[in-house]
């Protein structure tokens, strides 16, 4: 066996050390609750796949799902990848090169070893899939059994196994996977290598085993056979391309340590594989972590890289731009570097470039990445440089979309003049990744010293209507107007205009549209301030408005700012005035003019809003009184329109009457006037009663029944005979007056020696009557023997109905016209209009015939046949046929839908083949019987008799199928049975009062 020699102290520790993981790796794993094993990356580009074995409370899964893994390249979430993991209870079909050592140190026990292995190996396969092939290394590779599924022939290779001769280990195994490159069939792929001794000779590395078994994804065992090998080589070759590495001193072990690998390869290698793909081949190292979420308990993360392949053909442009500014002299100027290509959630690397500007116009003074822009916090390193400055990223970022990536600040130089100056990115680079960046060039333009004018208005943004002050509030209101001199030399003659619609406001404070500012020259930094007083005028519809000024300068142009103020709809407003004629004495007749007289009110809507129903009351001094037609008690009325829109008028009249009086009164009439959505309004007018001579004497008027009376009576005042003249305080000159509505009257009388004389004043009080409806409204009409119901309104005292009934309602019996009275409350009568009752005539009670098995009633409009009280369908006409027992009834109806039943009519015996005694000569034939489509009719009788045909069914429902006269006294008749169904009929033919019947049978 060989030995290795010569090997440092510190190569048998690294031995020791992986030989120790590998053998605590896996009693750590089955403590962990998941434990995931990250094994290799292996890069086929564009493919990565990603090589993992997951336990679970120390048990292999299997189940894992796309959803339970998260996957960062360089901090980047990786979202596109598939998962595919081995159902360990399906055996992979394999294609496995047994690669051995045939060299001199395999002499005995090792060769002997190695046979049995392979033979072990070698059983297990199915010889039907499985596949293998078997190959020794010396100094020189032997391929002695291609690939193959015979079984036999592996066993006839393996035993043919040699030993002696150098050990070229990579070669060998380089020459197992060219093998399966080229003719292995299965899915399952692998080498198993055995050595016994460190590597003499080969032609091949483990770096381009391990390169081309993941290139054409095929998993490489190592066995060593004690401890003179290429440890640390071995186990890097099966770590990194998804093999195992076995090591032992003992050749006895080999064919337990095969049939292992047996069953590793049949279960898939035990493994699960994460492929997803990469397009930025940069040729950088790339950083892979992958988490396992939430599984079984708990989660884990492992770490691992790979380096990127290097092709400039995926690399793209990243367009960038340096953006324009302009400032003042002396000042701080801010220039941004926009990312104008966005990109979608991929990392920026660190980036670098050179600044370049000219340094007579502006000067650097600091590069920042300020809160919200895509490089926030990434430091910045700036370092001098002749032509300006070299700016350094130098951390990496993720970066969603586009816009703000940082931004430049420069002082600006002091200039007597406008100038601008590019700045410019020169030599840009990414320290990583596919992207080019190109930088667009930017500017900073410096104006010279000059004055700037900013304004600005403040003020009351939002009035609010107050229903008590009947105004907005605050009204006026203030907006106050500033102007600011941010530039650099003194605003010259400043002056500020009010710009609003007079519409809207008025101005209170000044009045002018125009105020000159104080101090009028603003000098660079200072600022002035000027006020306005507003009222809001009214509005029928709430909005805003809009409030401008414009400050106005000799050196510098015109700036305004305008303000918004919401000023809502005004509420209802309500004014009112009082309108009244002027009352004159006549003292001829002691009396005034007019008298009564009308008190009107109007109300007017000076509000924004129409107003709800609207009404006025009227409040009076003892003295006057409310004339008809409002007295006694309408104090209350509705306004007319009720309604009134914005600026609308409406009004109400009052009747006042006031008692002659020999003093002058003087009096004061108030008017309310409300609705429910906006305050009362008070108006009041003063009355002048002048005062009338007194009377010589005074006397009672005579009257000759109740002054409380109902509406459509009157009484009589009589101011007695004799007197030479008469006037009355309705206008009236007769002795009487005849009064029929509400009111205060008194009589002026003249005797023949020309004294005067004054009656007391009467009161007068008119009720209103009632006036009840009947219901139904007439005219009612009813056969003769129904009724019909008349009631009229509920709850009065008393009825007093024509037919002398007092109820409220009545059954009427018979025709007439019907009316009924009513009284109320107040003793007052009222008539209903009349109602008409019209008695239709009922026909005469039917009597039915029976001739043969057929029923007749009398003529009539329309007909009902009934059987033992329930209708028979379909059986209204003037004949049935009767097809079974029992009481018969025929119910007639007249032309204007009166009806009458029959009496009982009992049918005990049917016998429809009788032919019932008939006038001479009468007969009627049918056939064939049984019928199938035509039936043949056959018909004598008197001449010129009319003869009427008709086919019956069981249920009685006829069909007419001929009327007609016998001209000759016998016809003969076809008739289509097509359109009926099978089953018995009756065909019946009726002269006068002779009733033929014939049995038809349809088939």
């Amino acid at each position: 066996m060989k030995r290795l020699s010569n090997v440092p102290a510190h190569t048998w520790s690294a031995v020791a050390l992986l030989i120790l993981i590998c053998h605590v790796m896996p009693t750590a794993g089955l403590q962990a609750q998941p434990n995931l094993t990250f094994k290799r990356v292996t890069v086929n580009w564009p493919t990565i796949e990603l090589y993992v074995t997951v336990g679970c409370d120390g048990n292999p899964a299997y189940n894992m799902s796309k959803q339970d893994f998260r996957i960062y390249e360089n901090g980047v979430e990786v979202k596109d990848f598939t998962v595919w993991c081995p159902d360990p209870t399906k055996p992979c079909a394999k294609s496995v090169a047994l690669v051995f050592d045939a060299s001199g140190s395999m002499i005995g026990s090792g060769n002997a070893g190695a046979k049995l292995a392979g033979h072990a190996f070698i059983d297990l396969m199915d010889g039907v899939m499985d596949e293998a092939a078997v190959i020794w290394f010396t100094s020189v590779v032997t391929v002695q059994q291609q690939m193959t599924t015979n079984k036999q022939w592996l066993h006839a290779a393996v035993d043919a196994l040699p030993a002696g001769g150098l050990t070229a280990v990579w070669d060998g195994g380089y020459f197992g996977l060219l093998e399966l490159i080229n003719n292995g069939v299965n899915q399952c792929r692998a080498v198993i290598l055995l050595t016994d001794g460190g590597d003499g000779g080969s032609t091949r590395t483990p770096a381009e085993i391990i390169a081309l078994a993941n290139r054409h994804r095929i998993n490489v065992f190592t066995v060593a056979l004690g401890s003179s090998v290429n440890a640390v080589e071995l186990q890097m070759i099966a770590s990194l391309t998804g093999g195992k590495y076995y090591q032992t001193p003992n050749a006895g072990q080999l064919a337990a340590i095969y049939q292992e690998i047996f069953t590793i390869i049949r279960q898939s290698f035990q493994e699960c594989i994460i492929t997803y793909e990469r397009e930025c081949a940069d040729g950088a190292l790339r950083t892979v972590d992958l988490q396992l979420k939430d599984f079984c308990g708990g989660s884990d993360t492992k770490t691992k890289t790979y380096r990127a392949p290097l092709d400039s053909s995926t690399f793209k442009n990243l367009n960038l731009e340096i953006g324009d500014a302009t400032g003042k002299s002396g000042a701080d100027i801010t220039l941004p570097l926009n990312l104008i290509s966005p990109i979608n959630g991929e990392m920026f690397y660190p980036l670098q470039f050179t600044l370049e500007y000219d340094t007579s116009c502006v000067q650097l003074k600091g590069v920042s990445t300020p809160t919200g822009s895509l490089l926030e916090g990434a430091p910045i390193m700036v370092t001098p440089h002749p032509a300006g400055a070299l700016i350094q990223v130098t951390a990496r970022k993720l970066v969603h979309g586009g816009g703000l990536l940082l931004n430049m600040t420069f002082k600006a130089a002091n200039r007597s003049d406008t100038a601008c100056c590019d700045i410019r990115a020169a030599y840009p680079r990414f320290e990583q990744g596919c992207f080019i960046p190109v930088i667009e060039t930017g500017s900073i333009c410096i104006n010279a010293k000059a004055p700037q004018a900013f304004c600005d208005i403040n003020g009351t943004k939002r009035l609010q209507w107050d229903r008590k002050l009947r105004d907005y509030q605050p009204n006026p209101f203030i907006v106050t107007g500033r102007c600011d001199n941010i530039g650099d030399t003194t605003l010259r003659n400043a002056r500020c205009t009010i710009i609003v619609d007079t519409h809207d406001v008025r101005l209170v404070s000044p009045v002018s549209t125009t105020q000159l500012v104080s101090p009028a020259d603003i000098a660079p930094g200072m600022f002035a301030e000027v006020n306005w007083q507003l009222a809001a005028k009214k509005r029928t519809q709430g909005d805003s408005i809009e409030i401008c000024i414009r400050s106005s300068f000799d050196n510098y142009p015109d700036v305004i700012c305008c303000h918004k103020v919401f000023i809502p709809q005004a509420g209802p407003m309500l004014e009112c005035t009082l309108d009244a004629p002027a009352i004159t004495a006549d003292t001829t007749y002691l009396r005034y003019n007019p008298m009564p007289f009308p008190v009107t009110v109007t109300a007017r809507n000076t509000g924004g809003s129409r107003t709800d129903t609207l009404r006025a009351s009227i409040v009076l001094p003892t003295e006057l009184t409310l004339a008809a037609p409002d007295a006694p008690d309408r104090f209350t009325k509705r306004i007319l329109p009720s309604l009134l829109n914005p600026g609308q008028e409406g009004s109400a009249e009052w009747m006042l009457q006031h008692a002659p009086t020999t003093g002058e009164k003087h009096y004061t009439v108030t008017v309310w006037c409300f609705a429910s959505n906006t305050d009362s309004s008070k108006c009041e007018i003063p009355i002048r009663i002048p005062g009338l001579p007194e009377a010589s004497f005074r006397f009672e008027l005579a009257y000759d029944d109740s002054l409380r009376f109902c509406s459509g009576d009157s009484v009589t005042l009589d101011a007695g005979a004799g007197y030479a003249s008469y006037a009355w305080s309705s206008g009236a000159k007769n002795r009487m007056l005849v009064v029929r509505t509400s009111g205060q009257y008194f009589c002026t009388v003249r005797r023949t020696d020309g004294a005067l004389g004054i009656s007391d004043t009467v009161h007068v009080s008119v009720h209103n009557s009632p006036q009840p409806v009947i219901t139904p409204g007439g005219p009612v009409a009813i056969c003769k023997g129904e009724t019909v119901h008349l009631w009229t309104d509920k709850s009065y005292p008393a009825y007093e109905w024509s037919t002398g009934a007092s109820t409220e309602s009545i059954v009427v019996t018979a025709a007439g016209r019907y009316s009924v009275r009513v009284r109320n409350e107040l003793g007052c009568w009222g008539a209903s209009d009349t109602t008409d009752v019209i008695m239709k005539p009922a026909p005469a009670k039917p009597v039915i015939r029976r001739l043969g098995d057929a029923l007749r009633s009398d003529t009539a409009h329309a007909y009902q046949w009934y059987l033992n009280s329930t209708a028979i369908p379909g059986a209204t006409g003037p004949l049935h046929v009767a097809r079974q027992t029992g009481v018969y009834q025929v119910q007639v109806t007249n032309a204007e839908g009166c009806s009458a039943l029959s009496d009982p009519f009992n049918v005990t015996v049917l016998d429809v083949d009788a032919t019932p005694p008939v006038a001479e000569r009468a007969s009627l034939h049918v056939w064939p019987e049984p019928a199938t489509d035509l039936l043949r009719i056959a018909l004598t009788g008197t001449r010129n008799l009319t003869v009427t045909l008709a086919l019956y069914d069981v249920l009685g429902r006829a069909d007419v199928i001929h009327t007609g006269v016998l001209p000759d006294g016998a016809a003969d008749f076809t008739h289509s049975l097509h359109a009926r169904g099978a089953g018995v009929y009756y065909l019946v033919a009726m002269f006068g009062e002779t009733v033929l019947v014939k049995r038809v049978t349809r088939l």
